[in-house]
């Protein structure tokens, strides 16, 4: 599952939401696109086994999500590590750490008649987020291809 999410308030991308995931990652192509100022810091050699592609670990991340029509941050983003990897299948992949850390509650509740929500979402800190549910192939046509989503949708 995906969530539309504005990275340091400039790159719209979907993230994935992936639970089995132990690590959260970023491609180095949207790093690069970034060009902030965070400063990388090698990783360690468990990560660089697990993935092969892992060229260091950044942290204070902004990620901001839409919430009734405005983007919002979240608090705690210098306690969460974003792997870069070079040649990843997803450009933001969010795992346990940052679900954990978050204590993001997931839904994928059937909704009444009467209730609007999303069928499928997340709930952190009071935000609730609607999940995209997209064919695989039709949201990571090549491997490095960022996806930027319409805020009109």
């Amino acid at each position: 599952m995906f969530v539309n999410t504005l990275v340091e308030g400039k790159i719209p991308v979907k993230a994935l939401i992936d639970t089995s995931s132990k690590f959260n990652t970023i491609s180095k192509r949207l790093f690069d696109k970034l060009k902030s100022n965070h400063g990388i810091s090698p990783s360690c050699s468990l990560v660089n086994n697990l993935y092969g592609d892992v060229i260091g670990e950044i942290n204070c991340l902004d990620l901001q999500f839409c919430n009734k029509g405005k983007w919002q941050s979240l608090d705690r983003i210098d306690a969460i590590e974003f792997k870069i990897r070079k040649n990843p299948r997803f450009n933001l992949v969010l795992g346990q750490g940052w679900l954990w850390i978050h204590e993001v509650k997931m839904s994928f509740k059937l909704s009444h008649k009467e209730n609007f929500d999303p069928l499928a979402k997340i709930i952190i800190d009071g935000m609730c987020i609607p999940l995209i549910d997209e064919d695989f192939n039709k949201v990571s046509p090549s491997k490095n291809q960022i996806i930027i989503f319409n805020n009109r949708e």
